[in-house]
């Protein structure tokens, strides 16, 4: 219950009113208020009095559902129960509840607040894309700054004085940078992961799938399916360049939700 929360929920993102129950009710209660705070969902109204507060960690599955009534069913952890929010005419509010509650749950599902940091989103997800035979690359979590490590400086030259003293001048100004990456202790560095082909095909595939074209969905739809599809979906999209335009703004606009999502699992909430 509330009285048993330490500390405050952040600020509030959004009000609901729907019909909906919550662990220990048995039955579908009328006129419940769902405030998605940043840090937990509060209930109340559902009885006289009535006020129940769950954190996002604790939530295991948030599952929407369509039909005559549209439903969002919240699964809590340790078998605690479920919370149910359901309506029959407001099926467009259910669903931007749904995407509130599972994005909050993203970046709250294994801390209880997240640390505000400026970052660059857009230079971060051009690293995810890059081949990791030319160098690697590190986030700063405290600085926000993003280190390379090139491939001529390693764990083995390093300390080679010899070594770093032949190489140009702009991998000797980086030698203290990666000494500092090597022997950190405290995870301050976390290396940039780099975006899976499984990844970059599944959002052509999506983008796709939003194309009122029929003739155009179907051209690319046959170039995914088919070898060499990252080619051949790029050689169709430039023959209609209204469509390739949209896919770029599309492309970087999901690739940067995942550059935050990998930042929420860090620990950090990106300021761009």
């Amino acid at each position: 219950m509330v009285s048993d929360i330490s500390g405050k929920y952040g600020k509030e993102i959004k009000r609901f009113k729907f019909d909906g129950s919550y662990p220990g009710c048995d039955a579908i209660l009328l006129n419940g208020s769902f405030i998605v705070y940043e840090y937990g969902l509060l209930i109340k109204g559902l009885t006289p009095g009535s006020v129940f507060y769950v954190k996002w960690k604790d939530m295991s599955h948030v599952i929407l559902y369509g039909g005559e009534i549209a439903k969002v069913t919240i699964e809590m952890e340790n078998n605690y129960g479920e919370i149910v929010a359901e309506s029959r005419d407001k099926p467009e509010d259910i669903e931007e509840f749904y995407d509130l509650v599972s994005e909050q749950k993203e970046k709250y599902g294994n801390y209880e607040s997240l640390k505000k940091l400026k970052v660059d989103l857009e230079e971060i997800s051009i690293i995810m894309d890059t081949n990791r035979w030319e160098h690697e690359a590190y986030l700063d979590t405290q600085t926000g700054k993003i280190i390379y490590i090139p491939v001529e400086l390693n764990e083995d030259n390093i300390y080679e004085e010899e070594y770093i003293s032949g190489l140009p001048e702009w991998e000797r100004e980086m030698v203290e940078d990666v000494k500092a990456i090597y022997e950190d202790e405290e995870n301050r560095y976390v290396i940039i992961p780099e975006r899976s082909s499984s990844e970059a095909y599944e959002n052509m595939v999506r983008f796709t799938k939003t194309l009122d074209d029929p003739d155009i969905s179907d051209k690319l739809f046959d170039a995914l399916d088919r070898r060499g599809a990252f080619r051949r979906f790029k050689d169709v999209l430039r023959r209609y360049p209204d469509i390739d335009e949209q896919w770029y703004k599309f492309k970087e606009k999901i690739e940067k939700q995942e550059v935050r999502k990998w930042l929420w699992r860090i620990g950090i909430d990106p300021i761009d």
